[in-house]
This record gives C-alpha cells, structure tokens and sequence, in this order.
C-alpha cells in the first residue's frame, strides 16, 4: 500500500498514465468550469432584459392611469401579465412609493412568498428613480421608474421565480459531467497503447543498467530502439561501457605499479615523519609566541581603555575651569561695556570657545580611530559659519600684514544642512596653518560647487596663501597624525601637526576629501571637499536691497582685497570703481560728477597715506560732504580712533564679513544729508559697525550714551517675570562654576539653592519636602557623586511613591560617548554640557518645566 502511494516508487510507465490523466482532467475542468459561467452569467443577463422589456412596456402603458388615478385601467394593463410564466408579483408605485395596484399570479399547487421590498403596501428600495435588479436563490426583484413625458410618476415593482432558469442549469450540468467523463475515457483509452512507444526503449536500457550494477559485465550492451532522443541514451550508455571496460584494464596495469611505489613510498614516510617531529617542536614554539602575543593584545586593550578613561578624566577636568572662564566672560558681557570693550570681550570669548574647540580635536581623534565620532546633521548658513572663522583668525592674520579674503565662485546655497562645528573646525585648522606659514601677500578663501545632487551638494573649498610652501618629498606625509612638512619648522613656527590629521578624517567623514597643492618658496594651495544637504523647506535669506544707491570709489593697493570687496558689492548689485593707490583720487574726483558716488572707501594701512592730509584734502574738493568709510583690521581701527583723533562713524573691517558690509551700506544709506567731513576734535558716537555679536551690547550702550530703552533689559525681565515662580537646586561642588550658574540661574528670575554634594542635596531635599521645579546636578563631586544621589532619589520616590518625581537635569564637563547614556540610565532626565550658554540654560528649563512652577 505504502508503495502505490508513493509516486517516487511507481514505474515510469505508471507515473506517465498518471501525469497524462491528470493533465486531462484538470483541462476538461477548467473548460467545463469556463463553459458553466459563461452561460450562467448570460442566461442571467437573459432573464434581466425580459423582465426590463416587459417592465418598459406595463411602464409605458400604465404611465397614464398612474397619473390620472384610473385604478381600473392599471389593472387591466397588470393582467397581462399572466402569459409571462415567470413572472409572480407586479405592482405599480406612486411618487411617495405607496401601493397604486397590484397583480398577484394564480398557479396552482404553488406558493407566492411575500416580497422582502414590500411592507404593507409600501415599497422600501433603496434607490426608486432607476432600473434595479436583485438577484435571491429563487426570485429576482425588479424596480423599474415610471416616466410620462421625462417626469417620474412613480415605479413598478416585477417579482418573478427562477424555475425555469434552475431547471435549465440542471440538465446543463447533466450534459457537461456527460461530456466530461467520456472525453476523459476516450484519452485514457489512447493512452496505454501510446506510453509503450516511450517505456519499452527505457525498460530495455534499465535490464542492462542491472546486469552492469550486480553482476560487474561490462561486455553486456543496450539494444537501440530507435533514433531519438532515447536512442542517443542507448548508444551513450554503450560507449560508456566501452570506456569502462578500457579504464579497467588500465586499472589493473596501474595497481601493480602501484604496489610497487607504495614500497618506494614508505621508506620516504619514514624520513618524513622524523621531518614532521622536528616541526611539532617548531609549533610547539610557535603555540607560545601566541599565547604571548595574545597576553601583549590584551595589555594593548587595557592601554586602550586606560587611555579613554584618561581623555574622558582630563575632558571634564579641563571643561570645568573652562566653564567658569567662559561663564564669567558672558556674565561680564552684560554688565554695561562700551561697544568696544564688548568687541573684545566678544573675541575673548570665541577664543576660549575655539580653545575648548581645539580640547575637542584631542577627543575627536581618540572617537574616530575607535569608530564612535557621530556627524550631527543640522541646518546652518555656510557664508556666516565661514565668517565666524574669519572673524576669529582676522586680527592674527592682520598683525602679520597678511590680507585674509574670501571668494565664493557660483550661486553657493546659503542654508545647507551638515555637521557646522565639524565643518568649522576644518576650515579653522586649515587657515590657521595658512597664517602660520605665511609671513606676507595674502592668503584667498575660496568656494564653489563642484556637483549638484537632487537633495544635495558637493563643494569644493581652496585655501591658497603665499607662505613658504612645502617640498615635494613632504606632501605625501602631511596629512600623517604628528607629522610636518619640516622638522625644522616646528622650532620656527610651532605645532604639531594634529591639526591637518583631524581635518582629512573629518572631512572622509562629512563625504568628501582633502589635499594640498604646494611650490616650495611661491605658497600653497589646500583643498578639501564636502557633501552637505539642501533642506527641503528652508528659503534662501532674502537679500538686501539699496535701490537708488550709486557708485562706491575703492582704494586698496591689495588687489585680492578689491576683488574680495567687489564680489560681495557685485552679489549685492552695487557698483563700483577702484584706484590701487589714493595718488589718482584727486583726479578721479576732478572729473567725476558730484553725485557719482554714494561713498568713497579707503584702506588704512595703505603704505604712506596721511589720514589727516587725505580728509583735509577732500574737504577743498566739491565732494567735502562724501561718506568715507575706511577699511583695515581692528587694530587698524584702534589706531585710526586714539592715535590720530579721528572718531569715524564708517569703518568696515578685515576680512570682509557679509553683515559687516550690509550694515555700512545701511548706514550710508539711511544718512539724511550725507556725511560730512568731522572735526578731528569734535567727539562723535563711535558706531563701529563690526561682528554682529556686538549688536548684543548696543542696548546697553546706547542707555549709557543716549538715554535709550534697553532692549536685553527689558527682554531680560520678561523672562524673569516667566520664570519668578521656579525653584531651583543646584548640586555644585566647583565654587567658580556654582557662582556662574547662580547668576545666570538669578538673572532669569529663579529662586536658587545650592549643594556642594550629593550628601547635603539629599539633607537639602528632606528639609524642603523635595519641594524643588528642577535640579541641575553635576556627576563628579565629593562625598557622593551625581549618579549615586540620582539613584538615592529615585528610590525615595519609588518608596513613598510619589505623583510628580522631581525632574533632574546633569549639567557636566563630561562630554566623552555614553556620558549622556549613563546619566539617563541612572535615572536623570537630560543632560547639559559645559560650558552652559544661557539661552541652552532657558531652553532645558522650558522644555521640563514649561516656565511655571510645578504641581504639588
């Protein structure tokens, strides 16, 4: 039983009577399936029509009875209905579908079932001013409306039985099983003479098969049948014979040779195996320059981590004084400086960001050669990131008497999306480098796009100077970890190399690339690509207009300078004229009309100009009331303002910054009358239009000057005013560090307490009834750390389970990977790292507390 069963026991004659019939069957179904709804679909499309035919024709003849209310013509017009068999019901409907008349069919022996769509004499159907066909298992329901002169009068309503429709499917049922079951015995019957045709070449090649198998006679052959496909089987088998009796012979020739190396071969095994002890004492040997090597991995591992517990130590011993150096500065910047001094104070405190920046390269190098560096992808305005950095590395540049200028070669899209702190750190490294080898001419900042993607850019940035350059030999190891082109130049110039190292993982990071191109004695020229994204729903910044403004006359005798100056002015669609030195001004102003110009620029550090005699000069000319605005560093400025007396309202400042130039051409603008020649003695408001971040301090200063509304003041006190009701505790063990947060803290309107450590913030929290809107806990502090006192919190909150768990946020100089992860694992709600920013500090206390006090 078990072998009919299985098919891969059956023999090929029966496996191909099986698979033919089969085959059979299954077509002689589907077409007798096919055949089956064909017709059914039709002889129902058929009874439709009838019943829409007969339904149109009482339609139209009882449209008028309907309308006339003449009952006894309707009926009549019902009645003859009678010669259709098929029908049961049909009735006639108002326009309120209420019963007008109605025909019932008299058979005998048979039952009319009361219609479902009927109900007391009213019709309830679904939709009453179109055909609609309802098909039930042995009626089908028709309403057909009632048109006199493309009016609706009413329906009528045709129930009729399906007998006749079920009596036909019968009978074809009948005649289709008949069909199928004779076709199938006439194809059974063609098939068991026809398979032996195919099975009989195959049973005759399967008898030699066996006699080759058990009884090994290889002189047995195949009969060959015919010259098909079969009979190429037969005369293949028989040659296969043929070989294998040939290689058997040749077997038997090969054994005795054999036998004979084999006695030649031991004697050879016996060397080799004296060979092979000598090599497991080798392995042996080699086994335990493993285990040593391994024990050396090990240690290397340990160093590893030895090291990352050292950088992640030295990060947060290093970022807590930073954080009182640079938490003091911001705090002293609101105390009321001169615009100047808040310009100072302004570059004091980029200097100790960049330097807490260049702590970061340290720590970046460490994350990137253990794979745990994360690009953070946010959208920020590329021309002014790449002025911050200008405005950092000017002044350094300027006291070299280096020009630092920058060009931006195409339509460069000003909002990009990208890693800006990264991207800065690499353009900083690169230039500051630039300024180190370069003692004079200028070094050019350039950018473009190189390709433009569907979401995205790759640009191109060059930064050329005219240093020393570097030897051919050097350019391949620059880029090297602690590498220079010169040892020697370390003494000389300082450095270490570190710098470029970080810039080209930084920038294979950021999906792009780094070189340098260098003539020894004529400069360099690094390059370096980047892949930002465009954002999909960030506009452009709209660029400024000056409709009505005229010509600007430029005097520069650095030419780079000019055409820095002149891009910018052109990308603002302002024109402009320029003299390489100020000895062709007085007859260009000669000539010139009097209205020509909207200002005259100068350069200070112009060799040989007399800023005295210059202005005294103009001021003969008919052009006395020309705005001039000079142009130089800052330092430049200093000398122009206290050195020579002249306190000028214009003074743009190198490099070139966009906001920088748009807010002097502002001023030039919005001048009433023109700026008049000053007196050297007369005391002017000394509006020094430089890095946007002094506009921070202008409320301050103009309250001190002008008696005018502090705008930080007053945006101060509303904060304040928001923030009135918040508790806050601070866990602080640095005093320095406890001071800033106490007073950024204050100045927002808090109410503050401080704890030196986790042991007195848990005392501080029972005296109070953990009565607190937000902690800021620092994690490294004596007696008991950050993470302890937040887990001893948590559990006191879990024991007496508390409604509203205190929100606790670390505020930390640890700033290694997983420093975060830890505080939120331990139980604290976020994380802050230092140094603090104010408006970070704002923001992490709306986004918890929502600037009002918490529930109790």
């Amino acid at each position: 039983m078990r072998k009919i069963i299985n098919f891969n026991h059956w023999s090929i004659t029966r496996k191909m009577i099986a698979i033919n019939i089969l085959v059979v069957a299954l077509a002689l179904s589907i077409c007798a399936a096919a055949f089956m709804i064909v017709d059914s679909q039709a002889n129902r499309e058929r009874v439709v029509k009838e019943l829409i035919v007969q339904a149109d024709i009482v339609a139209y003849n009882v449209s008028a009875p309907l309308l006339f209310d003449d009952k006894d013509g309707a009926i009549s017009i019902l009645n003859a209905l009678k010669t259709i068999s098929v029908i049961d019901l049909g009735a006639v409907y108002d326009v309120e579908q209420r019963l007008f008349v109605k025909y019932v069919a008299a058979r005998d022996a048979e039952v009319i079932p009361a219609s479902p769509y009927v109900y007391e004499d009213q019709l309830i159907w679904p939709e009453n001013k179109i055909d609609r066909v309802i098909f039930e298992r042995d009626r089908v329901h028709l309403l057909h409306p009632i048109h006199l002169a493309d009016e609706f009068v009413g329906n009528i309503y045709l129930q009729g039985n399906l007998s006749a429709y079920h009596e036909y499917r019968r009978k074809l049922w009948v005649i289709v099983f008949g069909v199928f079951f004779v076709s199938l015995a006439i194809a059974i019957a063609i098939m068991f003479p026809a398979h032996r045709v195919i099975s009989n070449p195959i049973l005759s090649l399967s008898d030699a098969i066996k006699q080759v198998t058990y009884e090994n006679n290889y002189s047995v052959r195949a009969t060959k049948v015919s010259e098909d496909e079969l009979g190429l089987l037969t005369d293949g088998f028989n040659q296969m014979l043929i070989e294998i009796e040939r290689r058997e012979d040749e077997l038997k020739r090969y054994q005795e040779k054999l036998e004979n190396e084999v006695e030649l071969r031991t004697s050879d095994l016996k060397s080799a195996n004296k060979e092979l002890e000598s090599t497991v004492v080798a392995l042996k040997a080699a086994n335990n320059a493993i285990r040593v090597s391994e024990e050396n991995k090990r240690v290397a591992e340990e160093s590893t981590k030895a090291k990352s517990l050292f950088l992640a130590n030295m990060s947060h011993e290093l970022r807590t004084p930073m954080n009182g150096v640079l938490g003091m500065l911001a705090l002293m910047r609101e105390t009321g400086l001169s615009r100047e001094q808040l310009h100072y104070l302004d570059v004091a405190y980029d200097s100790g960001a960049i330097l807490l920046e260049l702590l970061n390269d340290i720590l970046d190098l460490s994350k990137i050669e253990e794979g745990k560096l994360d690009l953070e992808i946010i959208d920020f305005n590329l021309c002014e990131t790449v002025d911050e950095v200008f405005g950092l590395l000017g002044e350094s540049c300027y006291a070299k008497e280096v020009e630092l200028v920058s060009y931006r070669k195409s339509e460069v899209p000003s909002i990009v999306g990208g890693d800006p702190v990264r991207f800065k750190q690499v353009v900083y490294n690169i230039i500051g480098n630039a300024i180190k080898f370069t003692t004079k001419g200028y070094i050019r900042f350039t950018y473009d796009i190189v390709k433009a993607y569907e979401n995205g850019v790759k640009m191109r940035f060059e930064i050329t100077d005219t240093g020393i350059g570097i030897k051919k030999e050097a350019l391949e190891i620059i880029f090297e970890t602690f590498s220079q082109a010169d040892t020697s130049t370390t003494r000389k110039y300082g450095g270490t190399g570190l710098g470029l190292s970080l810039c080209q993982q930084l920038t294979s990071l950021m999906g792009g690339e780094i070189g340098v191109e260098s003539e020894y004695g004529k400069g360099s020229t690094f390059w370096f690509t980047v892949f930002f994204d465009l954002p999909a729903n960030t506009d452009e910044p709209v660029r400024p207009e000056f409709d009505g403004f005229k010509q600007l006359l430029l005097i520069d005798d650095q030419t780079v300078s000019i055409n820095s100056l002149g891009q910018y002015l052109e990308h603002l669609s302002i024109e402009y004229e320029s003299l390489t030195s100020e000895r062709g001004l007085a007859q260009k102003l000669e000539v010139a009309d009097v209205d020509r110009y909207s200002a005259l620029i100068i350069d200070f550090g112009m060799p040989g100009v007399n800023v005295n005699g210059l202005i005294e000069a103009i001021r003969k000319t008919r052009f006395n009331r020309l705005p001039i605005v000079f142009m130089g560093s800052l330092a430049q400025r200093n000398e122009l303002n206290f050195k020579l007396g002249y306190k000028s309202e214009l003074y743009l400042i190198k490099p070139f910054r966009v906001r920088n130039i748009v807010e002097v051409l502002n001023s030039i603008q919005s001048h009433e009358d023109g700026v008049a020649l000053p007196d050297i003695n007369q005391r002017r408001d000394r509006r020094v239009l430089g890095d946007r971040r002094n506009a921070a301090g202008q409320g301050e200063e103009r309250r001190a000057e002008d008696s005018a509304p502090d705008v930080n003041a007053a945006l101060e006190s509303e904060i304040a005013e928001e923030k009135a009701s918040l508790s806050v505790l601070l866990v602080e063990d640095n005093h320095v560090n406890q001071k800033v947060a106490v007073q950024r803290l204050t100045k927002i309107g808090c109410e503050v307490l401080v704890s030196e450590n986790g042991q007195l913030c848990l005392e501080l929290l029972k005296e109070n009834n953990f009565d607190f809107d937000i902690i800021f806990m620092d994690c490294h502090m004596p007696v008991m750390d950050g993470y302890a006192t937040t887990i001893k919190i948590r559990e006191h909150e879990a024991e007496t389970q508390a409604e509203s768990p205190l929100i606790i946020v670390a505020m930390t100089a640890n700033a290694m990977e997983g420093d975060r992860e830890r505080c939120l694992e331990v139980g604290m709600n976020d994380y802050i790292a230092k140094p603090v920013k104010q408006e970070d500090l704002v923001q992490m206390i709306d986004r918890w507390v929502g600037g009002g006090a918490r529930k109790r």
